[in-house]
Order: C-alpha cells, then sequence, then structure tokens
C-alpha cells in the first residue's frame, strides 16, 4: 500500500511500475501510468516486458489491479495513544513500552537468534551514547514477545529535546561475542504513535536482495503519571498503622548505576541489610542478578517490619543498609556502592544516592548510582491510599507508601 497526494503533483506525471522476481533477481513487467489515470475509473494496466514484446503471440507479462481510496490529511494523522501530550509530559513520568519482534533474522548457524534489545539514547548536539535499557534474552525464537519495561521521560530524553533513540537488537552468545541483527531510529514523540518498525543491519543492507533483518512492533506505550510523595507527618502516621508481623511489598529500582566490566555493563544485583544495636549488619534480604543493566527493574521484594528493623519499634533509629554489587560469576563480586538509611527515612524518600568510599576521594566523582523506590505496600493494612504506580504492582494490596 502507498500514498500519493493528489493536487501536489501534475496529473500528468508518469510512474513507472515494475514488477521484479525476488528469488532471480529479475523484471516480470513494467508498467507505465500517469497520475490521472490513478484517480480515473481506469484500475488495471498491462505489464509488459520489452525484451518479450517482438516476440510473436507475447500479450503482456500480467496485469496491475489499483484500488485507489481517497484519504484527507487530517485523518492520515495518528492520534496520540491515551490522549498523551507528550510536550506536557514531566522528567518524572515513567513510559511503559511493550514491543515484541517478528522474523528477527537467523545469525546462529544451528539455531534461531536468541535475541534482546538494547535502548540508547543518542544527544544530538554532541552525539554522546547512553544505553537506558536492556531486555531479557528469549532463547531460540525469530518471534520474541519481550517483558515490559518502564524509562523515565528524562532517561529519553536526557533534557534535551532533540535527542533519538536507537533500538538494537542482539542475538547473545555464550562463548563469542554478542552480534548486531540490526536496528532502528526513534523519537518520543514516535513512540506514541505505535508501528512497526524495520530491522536494519548495515553490513547486510550492502547485500544483493536484502530486504530487512525482522520487524519490531511497538505494541502498547503507556505513561504513569508523576505523584507526589507523603509529607513527614504523612509517613508518620502512616508508621503508627504498622505491625511487627506486617509483610511489606516493596519495589525498587536500580538508576544509573556505575559500570564496572569492561566488555559490558555491570550484572547488578541489590543486598539489604539491618543495623544492630551494636552496630553490626545482618543480611536480610538479597535480590536476583540482573545482567548487562544500568537501570535494572528487580523483582517485588516481599519482607517483614520485624525482618527490617528487628523488632524495634523506634523506626527512626532502626537503621538499614542497602549495597548493590556487580555479580562475577568467576571471581568475587564487586560493590558498585552501598547507602545507610534509616527505616522511617526509607518510607519517607524517593530514591537512594549509592556511594563508594573508596571513590569520593577522585576528583569529579559524584556518585555510584540509584537506587529508586517506586512502592511500598502492606498486605495487612486496611488503609487503602491511591497506589503511584499500580500498573507495576497489578498483584499488591494495600499501599503504605507511594514515592517517586
Amino acid at each position: 500500500m502507498g500514498q500519493l497526494t493528489r493536487g501536489s503533483v501534475n496529473p500528468d506525471s508518469q510512474i513507472l511500475i515494475e514488477c521484479w522476481d525476488q528469488a532471480h533477481n529479475d523484471v516480470i513487467g513494467t508498467a507505465m501510468v500517469t497520475i490521472g489515470e490513478l484517480f480515473s475509473q481506469k484500475k488495471e494496466f498491462e505489464m509488459n516486458d520489452h525484451l518479450k514484446k517482438t516476440k510473436r503471440n507475447y500479450r503482456n507479462s500480467g496485469i496491475l489491479i489499483f484500488e485507489v481510496e481517497a484519504v484527507s490529511a487530517k485523518s492520515k494523522e495518528k492520534p496520540a495513544i491515551n490522549n498523551v501530550d507528550v510536550s506536557k509530559l514531566q522528567p518524572n513520568d515513567i513510559i511503559k513500552i511493550v514491543m515484541h519482534g517478528r522474523q528477527i533474522a537467523k545469525v546462529d548457524t544451528l539455531s534461531e537468534s536468541d535475541p534482546y534489545f538494547t535502548v540508547t539514547r543518542v544527544d544530538a548536539a554532541n552525539d554522546v551514547k547512553t544505553v537506558i535499557y536492556t531486555s531479557e534474552k528469549i532463547d531460540n525464537n525469530p518471534n520474541p514477545e519481550w517483558k515490559s519495561f518502564n524509562l523515565n521521560v528524562s532517561d529519553v530524553t536526557g533534557g534535551n529535546n532533540n535527542s533519538w533513540i536507537v533500538v538494537e537488537v542482539w542475538d547473545e552468545n555464550s562463548l563469542a561475542k554478542d552480534v548486531v541483527i540490526g536496528s532502528f531510529t526513534t523519537n518520543l514523540g514516535k513512540l506514541f504513535s505505535l508501528g512497526e518498525y524495520e530491522l536494519v543491519n548495515l553490513e547486510e543492507k550492502k547485500k544483493k536482495n536484502y530486504l530487512n533483518s525482522g520487524i519490531v512492533k511497538i505494541v502498547s506505550v503507556d505513561v504513569i503519571k508523576e505523584t507526589k510523595r507523603l509529607q513527614k507527618d504523612e509517613v508518620n502516621a502512616l508508621i503508627k498503622t504498622l505491625d511487627m508481623n506486617d509483610t511489606l511489598k516493596i519495589v525498587l529500582q536500580g538508576k544509573n548505576l556505575e559500570k564496572l566490566d569492561l566488555t559490558s555493563g555491570s550484572d547488578p544485583f541489590l543486598v539489604i541489610s539491618r543495623l544492630g544495636t551494636s552496630g553490626a549488619s545482618m543480611q536480610v534480604y538479597r535480590s536476583e542478578v540482573v545482567n548487562n543493566q544500568s537501570n535494572p527493574n528487580w523483582k517485588p521484594i516481599e519482607i517483614s517490619v520485624s525482618a527490617l528493623t528487628g523488632g524495634s519499634v523506634n523506626f527512626d533509629t532502626s537503621g538499614l543498609i542497602f549495597e548493590c554489587l556487580d555479580h562475577n560469576s568467576v571471581l568475587q563480586s564487586s560493590l558498585i556502592g552501598r547507602s545507610k538509611i534509616s527505616f522511617s527515612r526509607f518510607l519517607e524518600v524517593n530514591e537512594i544516592i549509592l556511594t563508594n568510599e573508596k571513590k569520593t576521594s577522585k576528583k569529579d566523582y559524584v556518585n555510584s548510582g540509584q537506587i529508586r523506590i517506586i512502592d511500598i505496600w502492606s498486605k495487612q493494612s486496611q488503609r487503602n491510599l491511591p497506589g503511584l504506580f499500580p500498573e507495576l504492582s497489578p498483584n499488591l494490596l494495600h499501599p503504605i507508601c507511594c514515592n517517586l
């Protein structure tokens, strides 16, 4: 299906249409039509092969049948999803995206590809490239349906409306370097138009008869609006409703975690420890490892209030240590950064700053990343406040506090 704008060109302008046999890379036939003919009653056009036209009994190489539909300029514009005005998005708004692959090119010799994708922001002003998301890998599948993922508006734009987004689909190799299958370029505004993108591999494109390396479809894009965090007095009121036996369900997300690996991003996991009255710490939780990711979305945590506080009712003095480490399957895991915070403060803030004491004296060192506190919920609490990100935690019950 193609589009022509009537009135913007001369009706007598001619269009050459060629029909090809892709397998043999040969022209089947051609037809020359005018713009005026396309919009006339004539809908069938003969295709001819000029080399065969001189042969006896040759009639034509087939018939082209046209269906022409007038489309108004307004109807061609794709409506914004959920009536989103991109210009009014806030930096801390969350964009939830679902992408599926189709007919992803096979680059492995013995099996289908094992595709995953990366999302990279390219700042137009200085051409700086920043990887802001890496998906999970789906083994041996040319039609992957990747999990939904979340990006801050600020991650996508970098504070610059001229930034572009490059999505690269890779084939993971356990014994060799991962291979780029193909990529496409878009921006924040285009994401909300949904649609399909062709994956293009620049090296493969040089080859004869190359079409594309697969299709990526933007299935859905939703905006989860920024909500104000709870104030100190609201946190104190909620703390009084907590019981030591309450089970909290906590959603945490890493952001801009420092890259420690030389050839790839870090493989971060999270450790939470409780500080005892003697100053000794006790590990109370360890997350799963998220491979090659600077902005990991860890699975929701289920943990009791007593485990986090040690049974102390003084939440202001109950200390917690958050440590983010880079997993290493051969050597000891390396510390990315840590932070110490009280339990009451943990319920109040929207993010925890990670620092590495060995690097704080270095010039230009700022921090080693952040841990964003997406949601904290209590299963036992009868208090049902509006959740900040219910879409991120559909199975959770009563929110205790909601931060951004």
